[in-house]
């Protein structure tokens, strides 16, 4: 039920008076965001395949709206139904898989950020993060000023009506900078995941890191790790200058060709002091917009293509 039924009022009146359009009933926003999230966890947990005994205490984990449960495997049997050593068994199994995080020390925990990560990645919602899914499952403890608006925010992400997601954009500069995505071992791959997922993500200092990392997967990630390349804001001032107008031309409905028409040098120039492998010499004007629209299409199908990499 996701309406805050009257008192005065029968379960089966109330009905009627929503059906019809009587009755201007309020809704209940946590109901709503539970029941989406909720969707969305059991659709990734289905898709896992996994035995019962690690579905049934997963369901558990995930009914609880919370990504850490502090309950003991004592509790947790008796909560699920499941005799002690397969809540042991399941356990050892989600751990194995980096479903769940399970930690003894100072008292039993569980955490489910990365069933809850790689959930998200399943759905292709790039630009979402386990912490707020939890802190919307919490409105009212949270102290949300307008839950409604909370509401908003996260159907316009699952419906991808927002701003270029971090993976995405970090990843189409690293191929517009030049990166080889051949190169990108797995253990890279999960190290990009952990930083773009991360609520301490610095995005314009990845950004800066990638454009001066050498071309290297793993040196962007070292030298991001390390704070090794200092942010220099005059600088990212003109990167995200490029990147929006990057943006803003794939999204457009017309051709990317028909996009660059009419763009003067000034944006030429600025795109190789960004991206200076860009930089094609002895070209006519039309020559250059058909070469730089086909390196931007071409490389917006390599993102879309190395986004599947980062989804198991």
């Amino acid at each position: 039920m996701y309406y805050i039924k009257p008192p005065e009022c029968s379960g089966e009146e109330f009905r009627i008076r929503i059906t019809e359009g009587r009755d201007s009933a309020v809704v209940a926003v946590p109901a709503v965001i539970h029941a989406i999230v909720k969707g969305l966890a059991l659709e990734y947990l289905v898709a896992l395949e996994l035995e019962h005994k690690e579905q049934t205490l997963m369901l558990y984990l995930i009914n609880t709206s919370r990504l850490t449960n502090n309950e003991t495997i004592d509790a947790l049997s008796d909560k699920t139904k499941l005799s002690r050593p397969s809540v042991i068994g399941a356990f050892n199994a989600l751990v194995k898989k980096e479903l769940v995080i399970r930690k003894r020390k100072g008292g039993d925990k569980t955490d489910i950020s990365p069933f809850i990560g790689r959930m998200l990645r399943f759905k292709r919602l790039y630009d979402v993060y386990p912490h707020e899914l939890e802190d919307l499952m919490k409105y009212f403890g949270k102290g949300y000023k307008d839950p409604i608006m909370a509401l908003q925010v996260l159907i316009s992400k699952l419906f991808s009506i927002t701003p270029e997601p971090p993976l995405a954009r970090f990843l189409r500069v690293c191929l517009l900078s030049g990166f080889d995505e051949r190169l990108l071992k797995d253990e890279t791959v999960k190290a990009i995941r952990e930083i773009v997922s991360s609520k301490d993500l610095d995005e314009e200092r990845l950004l800066q890191t990638a454009i001066f990392g050498e071309n290297s997967w793993n040196k962007t990630i070292s030298f991001y790790q390390e704070n090794s390349i200092q942010p220099n804001e005059e600088y990212m001032k003109q990167v995200n200058n490029v990147i929006k107008e990057i943006e803003r031309m794939l999204k457009s409905p017309q051709q990317m060709i028909d996009e660059l028409v009419g763009k003067d040098e000034s944006f030429y120039k600025n795109l190789t002091i960004v991206f200076p492998n860009m930089e094609y010499e002895n070209m006519r004007p039309s020559e250059l917009m058909e070469k730089v629209a086909n390196v931007l299409e071409e490389t917006e199908d390599r993102v879309k293509a190395l986004l599947d990499r980062f989804v198991s």
